[in-house]
């Protein structure tokens, strides 16, 4: 601020921008694309229950999506003292129920579309539960109560729901020999990483004892 010159200070500056800049656009765009995809379009575009253009509707979808994202800064902004915390506090009420997503797709034949996304949504809404009325629950516990609480809804909902069809189901992980076939030369490697991730815990156990 002192000791560089003007223009080279409006340049970082210009860097500074850009930078938060290229992640803000990224995920703004990622919600207007699967909104676009996944509501917009099939309700309203296909429909011909709005006269305009796909590529008008997404602009207007960014633009929404951005408000919202901005007025949402505001509250998030003091719920925690640092933007490390921050984000983590925020993607725990996620993350749980992500897995979970990921977790019914390539290892239960059973759980429908519909009861997937009943979960997915029972998962997160139990997580803001938790922040809001059981606040003395740390919050990296949310992701797994988010996992267990989608994994347990999605089942139960989809025993409720048409079953899928056989011809409509692919391979999944558990049951597929190929892969796991495949996966004997890894098995090694894997055990490694899990070693090491024990490793890790047993050192950052030692060191406040030691000093």
């Amino acid at each position: 601020m002192n000791n560089i010159l003007h223009g080279f200070k409006a340049l970082i500056f210009v860097a500074v921008l850009a930078a938060a800049m290229s992640s803000l656009d990224s995920a703004i765009n990622s919600l207007s694309a699967a909104s676009m995809k996944d509501f917009i379009a099939p309700l309203f575009l296909k429909k011909k229950k709005l006269k305009i253009s796909f590529l008008r509707m997404s602009k207007i979808s960014t633009v929404i999506w951005g408000v919202i994202v901005t007025l949402l800064a505001f509250y998030v902004g003091d719920i925690s003292d640092t933007v490390i915390e921050s984000i983590g506090i925020v993607g725990s009420a996620f993350y749980g129920p992500i897995l979970a997503a990921f977790i019914l797709g390539v290892a239960f034949k059973r759980v429908t579309a519909k009861g997937a996304f009943t979960g997915i949504v029972a998962g997160v809404f139990f997580n803001l539960v938790l922040h809001l009325w059981f606040q003395e629950i740390f919050w990296l516990w949310w992701n797994c109560f988010g996992f267990l609480v989608s994994v347990i809804i999605a089942c139960l909902a989809s025993f409720f729901d048409t079953p899928p069809e056989d011809s409509k189901v692919g391979k999944y992980i558990i049951w597929n020999t190929n892969l796991l076939e495949g996966e004997k030369a890894w098995i090694p490697k894997y055990l490694i990483l899990v070693g090491y991730f024990f490793f890790m815990i047993v050192i950052s156990w030692l060191i406040p004892k030691l000093f």
